[in-house]
């Protein structure tokens, strides 16, 4: 095995790529076929994923399309070397956009030897065998959507209830903490936790109330959770209205509602 086929490239999702780029190529001395235009499908706007995508990383998608185009759709995995590439004076920004990409499901990494164990795979299985392989796919590809939605959720949450400014990004490790998170609890709790920040008695949490600090460990959640459980007890069950001890709570109940008795 060679090196170059052990080196990590980056390529577009093959049943994208083929879907959407088909048509009109040309083969090249390279021994490749190579489109002289890429195709920009107005079905983009559709894609919730791409919806999320700010104005530069859509613009790098764009030129990581006509590099999958150049170049038989096997991109080196070097944020510089990229850079370079599309002619940008300033590549400290592309890993960034290069890493949203990934994570969205819009570049994949791999390596020549795993595609070539994958097509060797799909030439030698058995037809049950690729249907097998095709519902796991599917059902990673869903599952990775689904993990995507609850990041943009709970980072959308999280923006709105500590009122950050609209510049705020969703940053790698503000990722990375949601995601370790969600591993232990639904996107709903760690929403509750978010707006739990707002109970904290310390008077510095407004400084520090960044997700990397709310998400730093499950036992931060459920220090959120314990305080948005506690302020919970005192809300009065027939009405919603909240009481600030619970002995103002059992009277309220009783004075309006004709309730005896503590509330359950």
């Amino acid at each position: 095995m060679s090196l170059d086929e052990t080196v990590e490239l980056l390529r577009v999702p093959p049943d994208k790529w083929d879907r959407y780029q088909g048509a009109g190529r040309k083969r090249t001395s390279g021994g490749f076929w190579r489109p002289p235009w890429i195709k920009l499908h107005t079905a983009s706007s559709d894609d919730y994923a791409y919806t999320q995508l700010s104005l530069a990383e859509r613009g790098l998608l764009m030129e990581m399309w006509k590099l999958a185009a150049r170049m038989n759709n096997e991109i080196p995995n070097d944020a510089k070397w990229i850079g370079r590439a599309i002619q940008l004076e300033k590549t400290t920004s592309v890993q960034a956009s290069l890493t949203t990409l990934l994570f969205a499901g819009f570049l994949q990494p791999f390596t020549k030897a795993s595609r070539k164990s994958h097509e060797s795979f799909t030439k030698d299985s058995t037809p049950e065998e690729r249907r097998e392989r095709k519902k796991s796919l599917l059902q990673r590809d869903q599952e990775r959507k689904a993990e995507l939605a609850a990041v943009q959720e709970v980072f959308a949450r999280w923006l709105l209830a500590r009122a950050k400014p609209v510049r705020t990004k969703l940053t790698e490790g503000r990722r990375d903490k949601i995601k370790a998170r969600l591993r232990t609890f639904p996107a709903s709790e760690l929403i509750r936790a978010i707006e739990a920040v707002a109970l904290d008695p310390w008077d510095e949490r407004p400084r520090y109330d960044d997700l990397t600090i709310i998400f730093r460990s499950d036992e931060q959640v459920e220090k959120f959770l314990a305080l948005a459980d506690k302020q919970s007890a005192l809300v009065c069950p027939e009405c919603g209205e909240r009481q600030e001890r619970k002995w103002d709570l059992n009277r309220h109940r009783e004075n309006v509602h004709g309730v005896h008795g503590e509330a359950a």
